[in-house]
């Protein structure tokens, strides 16, 4: 649930913003711990209904774009703030752009960008570990680097398992088309010519080739 708050900041500004939590209680809690004096706390439901129509799941790809891009314009010198703008005229994602519009706004409040960006709930928990390791570092374009290399070599692996997985469903659908050719027009074929002592797979063959439409039918007609 997403409450719209009031609050007295450490430098004495008044402030007006949202928060996603429980109870307004928690939202005292949060905002006293971070030094701010709570004044009071309503529950936005716009933010809250969208919040919860709203898909937060970003794809692989989307990810590795966000963190190539963050790791190039860093390195280029430009402040997180600039370079997040940049990223979000880049990527026109629909969950990714206005998460970012969010970030922008709480780090121009004063927040720290691993906290802004980790209340989106949109990056993973290993992701999120890292970012904060890095800004406390004053190394995130390498930890940005190192995370898109990261989800990289996951993405081409889940590809490869996806390819491998379909080469085996390839050959099962063409073998089975073969052997319903040969139950169907050849076995039949040859019924008349077999002498009727045949061995037990013989026998079987030929009474799959007899029944055959029996079963495929119902398999079709399901």
């Amino acid at each position: 649930m997403h409450f719209r708050y009031q609050a007295v900041s450490p430098s004495g500004q008044l402030v007006t913003d949202t928060m996603e939590a429980n109870t307004p209680k928690k939202v005292a809690l949060s905002l006293e711990a971070d030094g701010y004096e709570f004044i009071s706390a309503q529950i936005d439901w716009g933010a809250t209904f969208r919040a919860g129509a709203r898909t937060r799941k970003l794809k692989r790809k989307i990810i590795i774009e966000f963190f190539s891009y963050l790791k190039s314009l860093l390195a280029m010198g430009l402040n997180i703030n600039t370079a997040l703008e940049a990223v979000q005229e880049s990527i026109p994602d629909p969950i990714l752009s206005p998460a970012i519009g969010d970030v922008r706004d709480m780090v121009e409040k004063g927040y720290a960008f691993s906290e802004s960006l980790e209340r989106t709930k949109l990056f993973p928990t290993l992701a999120m570990s890292a970012i904060k390791a890095g800004e406390e570092a004053g190394r995130l374009s390498d930890v940005f680097g190192e995370l898109a290399e990261h989800y990289r070599k996951m993405d081409a692996l889940a590809t490869n398992a996806k390819k491998a997985a379909t080469y085996p469903m390839i050959a099962l659908c063409v073998l089975s088309f073969v052997v319903l050719m040969l139950l169907g027009f050849v076995v039949p074929q040859l019924k008349d010519v077999l002498p009727k002592d045949v061995p037990m797979i013989t026998s079987i063959m030929l009474w799959l080739s007899e029944n055959m439409m029996a079963f495929i039918v119902p398999i079709f007609v399901a």
